[in-house]
């Protein structure tokens, strides 16, 4: 059974949603995909980001300086 809660570690996000948590710009969260910093999933024409993708981005981030 698929987990329906949407703040789940496996939730797939639009980088609209990434670029409010992180406080950034789209472009920007679309560059840290460009650049391989974010894993990034294709459906489709949509692109989505894994929440545990974004967590280990902060969390590296956290360790080594900031974005």
């Amino acid at each position: 059974m698929l987990n329906s809660n949407p703040t789940a570690r496996g939730a797939l996000l639009a980088a609209s949603d990434v670029a409010k948590t992180l406080a950034l710009s789209v472009r920007s969260v679309r560059r840290l995909i460009a650049s391989g910093e974010l894993p990034s999933v294709r459906l489709g024409r949509a692109v989505r980001i894994r929440q545990i993708d974004v967590d280990a981005l902060i969390g590296r981030q956290l360790r080594g300086g900031g974005l």
